[in-house]
C-alpha cells in the first residue's frame, strides 16, 4: 500500500468524520501506520496510556482481568474503530488489555504530543473529546446489553 493510500485510509476514518479539513490535516501529521501480527499486546491494563490507536484494518479484542476468572474478553473491534480513552484521563493507565486478533494495521498517535494538540488548539480537543465521548457512550451501551443478556 503506498504512503498517500495509507494517508488517505487516515484521513477517511470515521473517527475524524465531519472534522475539518484543517482538524483533520493536524490529526493526520501525528499519526504513525503500525502493521501488527495476530496475538500482539497493544497495551496492557495497569501501563501507562501512551498511545491511541485508530483501527484501519484488521481487529483487536478488549480484555479485562476478572478476580478469580483470569482475563475476559468484554469487546471485540475493528476497522473503522478507535481503541484508548485513557490517553486523555489522568492518571493515563489502561483500563483494559488490548491484543489484535488478527493482521492489524492501525494509525498510533503518541498520547503526549495530542494531549498538546488539544490543549493548544481548544478546537482540536472540543472535536476530539466529544468523539471519544460519542465512542465512550457506544461502548457503554454495549456493555449494557451484555450485561442485561448474562443476568436475563
Amino acid at each position: 500500500m503506498s504512503a498517500s493510500e495509507t494517508i488517505k485510509d487516515v484521513r477517511e476514518h470515521p473517527f475524524l468524520r465531519e472534522f475539518p479539513e484543517d482538524v483533520v490535516d493536524r490529526l493526520v501529521q501525528l499519526a504513525t501506520i503500525r502493521e501488527y501480527e495476530a496475538g500482539a499486546r497493544l497495551c496492557r491494563e495497569g501501563d501507562l496510556a501512551d498511545r491511541f490507536f485508530l483501527i484501519l484494518d484488521g481487529g483487536v479484542a478488549v480484555e479485562l482481568h476478572a478476580p478469580h476468572a483470569g482475563k475476559r474478553r468484554i469487546q471485540t473491534l475493528g476497522a473503522g474503530d478507535a481503541v484508548g480513552w485513557s490517553w486523555i484521563v489522568p492518571p493515563y493507565r489502561w483500563q483494559f488489555d488490548v491484543i489484535t486478533t488478527q493482521r492489524s494495521r492501525v494509525a498510533e498517535f503518541d498520547a503526549g504530543q495530542l494531549r498538546e494538540l488539544c490543549d493548544r488548539e481548544h478546537t482540536v480537543g472540543y472535536l476530539v473529546c466529544r468523539r471519544l465521548l460519542e465512542v465512550l457512550a457506544r461502548r457503554l451501551a454495549g456493555t449494557r446489553l451484555q450485561l442485561l443478556d448474562l443476568y436475563a
